[in-house]
């Protein structure tokens, strides 16, 4: 077999398998740059590089959902950031930190079972990739209309529209309230996952997420700055079915916000996602400037000159949005800005208040 395939060394694909999992996960263009794609044969003509990556990228997450240990399989979702690990999110570092927490393990060993995942990966998927070259079987995992990560590592549902309204309390973020049109892909859709995160404290619990309109707790993971939760819908929808939700984060910290506030796109789409901030009047921005990136870098890099139509106005009682038209999975939509170089002398007597009561 490995004749056939090309003699490619065990920890190279060990290696390759483990590149995968890095930064935002397994997309298609890494699945393009990996060595894996190169012992893919016998592909039937007209098939574009996105179409036999994606078919890889299918391959290879129904090999991870065959892994018998929970621990490596968990670690193998969590890397390659499939909606199925609960841990999802473009930073390698937050999704290992929700694990590890929701584990009860401490991250070294999290990372661990990872390598043991990879390693296992770089033996059962070149066996499998020779199999399905020697029976021409790759038509079977083609995912038509896809071009980042294989189908199958999407969520069944995409968001017609999105409106999130944050509330700032002098530099400290307060509270967010979410509205979401849920649009399901396929019959069965009945929970969709939400993402708090307040970067600046990274104590668990910091970021609380409150169901307000048409949907209920489901399963909750919480990491460094981070909760993830499952909403559950009150019934399942039908492919093609809408419904409306609404959720509430409640952020207790006491630390100046990280001067971003984001939606990363976990879901298969976001037709419009409508940011609304409204700063303390007290404390405006000096500048604010809307992004889309796939890095933290790219977000909070303020607009070069040639960039000032990225550049936003806020009103003079603090109140700023922008709107995003077709977002794409994997990629962060947002706004960022910079404070003021004087800073508050303390935090307002009211968030002080705030926590004070709401927290044990």
């Amino acid at each position: 077999m490995w004749a056939m395939l090309g003699v490619v060394a065990i920890e190279d694909l060990r290696r390759a398998i483990q590149q995968l999992g890095e930064r935002e996960g397994m997309t298609a263009a890494r699945l393009e740059d990996s060595p894996l794609y190169d012992l893919m044969a016998n592909i039937p003509p007209g098939w574009s590089p996105a179409d036999r990556a994606a078919a890889l990228g299918r391959l290879i997450i129904e090999l991870v959902n065959g892994i018998s240990s929970i621990n490596l399989r968990s670690a193998a979702r969590v890397a390659l950031n499939l909606q199925e690990s609960g841990s999802t999110g473009r930073s390698a570092r937050i999704r290992w930190s929700a694990f590890a927490n929701s584990e009860g393990a401490n991250e070294r060993t999290a990372r661990n079972w990872w390598y043991e995942a990879a390693l296992t990966l770089s033996r059962i998927i070149p066996e499998r990739i020779h199999e399905v070259n020697a029976a021409g079987d790759w038509p079977k995992y083609r995912v038509h209309g896809v071009s980042g990560q294989a189908r199958e590592s999407l969520p069944p549902y995409r968001f017609a529209r999105i409106d999130s309204c944050f509330w700032f309390e002098g530099r400290v973020g307060s509270r967010s309230v979410t509205n979401r049109r849920v649009v399901a892909l396929e019959d069965g859709v009945d929970r969709i996952l939400a993402v708090g995160r307040y970067y600046a404290d990274p104590r668990p619990g910091t970021a609380q997420i409150v169901p307000q309109m048409n949907c209920e707790l489901g399963k909750i993971r919480e990491g460094r700055g981070m909760t993830a939760v499952e909403l559950r819908l009150p019934e399942p929808l039908g492919r093609g079915q809408e419904t409306f939700i609404s959720y509430e984060i409640q952020y207790h910290s006491d630390q100046d916000c990280e001067p971003v506030v984001n939606h990363e796109v976990t879901a298969a789409s976001v037709g419009l996602y409508v940011v609304r901030v409204q700063f303390d009047p007290d404390q405006i921005p000096e500048s604010v400037w809307f992004f889309s990136a796939r890095t933290d870098v790219e977000a909070l890099l303020e607009p070069a000159a040639a960039e000032v139509d990225r550049l936003v106005n806020v009103s003079q009682l603090g109140y700023v949005d922008h709107r995003f038209h077709d977002c794409e999975y994997g990629v962060s939509y947002g706004l960022a800005w910079a404070w003021p170089q004087a800073r508050p002398d303390s935090v307002p007597d009211r968030v002080k208040a705030g926590l004070n009561g709401g927290r044990e």
